[in-house]
């Protein structure tokens, strides 16, 4: 979403939902960062999660190449198409016997489970909660 100054300007937020949109759970904003949504806390929080991983192990191979680019193999458009629709596949796929015996279990419930202990851990629940 590009960057359009202060965020005075109430008439931006259609803007902003019209970048995010529906099908869309990450935003990069110019000049602010990213922006994750889901259906719930726990989705949104692992978005978010993965995005900081990516982005960290992006700068990691950045450096290692000197920031050259021309020294890392960047996929192309058809390649990043294709595994674009490869994810939305899984997404969508029917379940089988594994999974309808594993329904009950959510990897994004679960890694925001761990994260909250972290917290908590750390900071105690005097601190944490009013």
């Amino acid at each position: 979403h590009p960057f359009e100054g202060t965020a005075s300007d109430l008439s931006e937020r259609e803007r902003l939902a019209a970048s995010l949109g529906p099908e869309n759970k990450v935003m990069m904003m110019e000049n602010h960062g990213p922006i994750t949504a889901g259906w719930s806390v726990e989705e949104a929080f692992v978005l978010h999660y993965l995005l900081t991983l990516s982005c960290s192990w992006q700068i990691k191979a950045m450096a290692a190449a000197g920031g050259d680019l021309s020294k890392m193999r960047v996929p192309s458009g058809e390649e990043l198409d294709r595994m674009y629709q490869r994810a939305r596949e899984a997404v969508n796929r029917e379940h089988d016997e594994h999974d309808k015996k594993h329904e009950q279990y959510s990897e994004g419930l679960e890694m925001w489970k761990a994260a909250v202990r972290l917290v908590e851990e750390k900071h105690g629940h005097a601190d944490i909660y009013c």
